[in-house]
């Protein structure tokens, strides 16, 4: 149920308790299920970070908004300022990564509707309204998520991506891809790096993944994003050069 609590509406859950509740008490009866839980764990991959904590009433209402289908007012702190600042929100959708809790909404008090991610732990004083979620014609949570729109994009398109490996990387990718259409050629180069081909997002995750392997991956192509990438170790490599 720990992990219930960050996808479903506090309402869901304590409808939920009493079956929760059984579960474990018959589960409890089994020893081969009585230690289960100790034995299995979800984890992120990367670097482990602890979570802001979100506001209890802020969670139960920004919920409560999805549930019903209903705009909320919130005060919203931007990232690095003090102040906040009251606007309606459109719900959309809610993202759980990592820990953190975010809303996909527009702004109820804009003209022409603009997806936005809202953090849940920078919200303040949310109060439900009585005013119909609008969302904008055509728009699909789930295509908005297969877009890479939640992993801070940086260019509006897909990009072909051209990458030159190392075995090792190759073997990660031939178990779990950067996309369906995924190339892995199975002549390697003269100098035993391989190379991948794969259509997929610009964005900050992975730009930050090719740059996680270091020598064991280049970017061949497109030419911008592999200057890009370059600029951004040399930059590195100055600062350690110090």
């Amino acid at each position: 149920d720990e992990y219930l609590r960050q996808a479903l509406p506090p309402h869901a859950i304590d409808d939920l308790k009493p079956r929760v509740r059984r579960a474990k008490q018959l589960l409890a009866r089994h020893p081969q299920y009585k230690n289960w839980k100790a034995k299995v764990r979800i984890i992120s991959k990367g670097q482990a970070m602890i979570p802001p904590s979100v506001n209890v009433g802020v969670l139960k209402a920004v919920n409560q908004a999805l549930f019903d289908g209903l705009q909320f007012t919130v005060e919203y702190r931007m990232r690095g300022k003090s102040d906040y600042k009251q606007f309606d929100v459109n719900p959309v959708g809610l993202l759980v990564r990592d820990g953190i809790l975010s809303l996909v909404s527009t702004r109820a008090d804009k003209s022409t509707p603009r997806m936005q991610q809202l953090h849940l732990h920078r919200m303040r004083n949310p109060e439900l309204t009585t005013n119909p979620v609008r969302i904008p014609p055509g728009f699909k949570f789930e295509e908005y998520l297969q877009q890479g729109n939640v992993q801070y994009k940086l260019t509006a398109g897909p990009v072909e991506l051209e990458l030159l490996v190392d075995k090792v990387v190759a073997d990660t990718l031939s178990e779990s891809g950067l996309s369906k259409d995924q190339r892995i050629e199975s002549e390697s180069e003269p100098d035993g790096r391989i190379r991948v081909r794969a259509t997929v997002a610009d964005t900050l995750d992975l730009r930050g993944w090719i740059k996680s392997y270091g020598p064991l991956v280049e970017v061949a192509g497109p030419p911008v994003l592999r200057d890009q990438i370059a600029g951004e170790i040399r930059k590195a490599s100055e600062l350690y050069a110090r």
